[in-house]
């Protein structure tokens, strides 16, 4: 999370700044970028950008959270795989959404699992688990769900699936369509059955 002083500068001004760090985000690997590509993109001296952050990673993990903002405002609660694969068919990457907000997500996944992990930790938690227990009391008044569900466990446990999915197929490099489906309604049948009534779960 950036520090205070961020926030507290004019927001047309941090707009600005947010954009530039955009465009440096998108130039370079993740991991080939540096605080100096940042200050030179931005037009900001060294001192005022650890001001503003505490590190690259510290921006970086942030500008992904605004992207994955504007795809949550857009989506609500079909970003989450559970609720979404009961629609018109499945599809995890829909050219449509691929990019988000500037950023793609093979650019999110690939600043690594550790940058991954603090984005959801951080931002993409908080952001999905409205949508998760609003998608799960829909299923529960619908007389689908168990009443007695831990609806705060489950809709933590569908963020995991939802987000940490898309990393499993990065790290073992399955990037076949049809087997990440394949791989996705293996777990959701799973997680699926645990929720319904008259089943054991959660």
């Amino acid at each position: 999370m950036p520090k205070k002083s961020f926030f507290k500068i004019r927001k047309a001004y941090r707009d600005v700044l947010i954009q530039m760090a955009m465009d440096v985000f998108n130039s370079k690997d993740y991991q080939s970028l540096k605080v100096s590509d940042f200050c030179k993109g931005m037009d900001l001296p060294t001192g005022t950008f650890y001001e503003y952050f505490e590190n690259k990673e510290d921006l970086c993990v942030y500008l992904a959270s605004l992207a994955y903002g504007k795809k949550f405002a857009a989506l609500g609660k079909d970003n989450v795989v559970l609720f979404s694969y009961e629609k018109e068919g499945f599809s995890l990457m829909s050219p449509e959404i691929e990019e988000i907000g500037g950023i793609t997500y093979d650019k999110i996944l690939h600043c690594g699992v550790g940058f991954f992990a603090r984005l959801f930790d951080e931002y993409l938690l908080d952001m999905m688990m409205p949508y998760n227990k609003e998608g799960l009391q829909e299923k529960i008044n619908a007389g689908i769900y168990r009443e007695d569900m831990d609806v705060e466990m489950a809709s933590y446990m569908i963020a995991l699936l939802s987000t940490f999915s898309l990393h499993y197929f990065d790290r073992y490099k399955i990037n076949d369509e049809e087997k990440q489906e394949e791989i996705i309604m293996k777990l959701i049948t799973a997680v699926d059955e645990l929720l319904k009534k008259n089943k054991g779960g959660i």
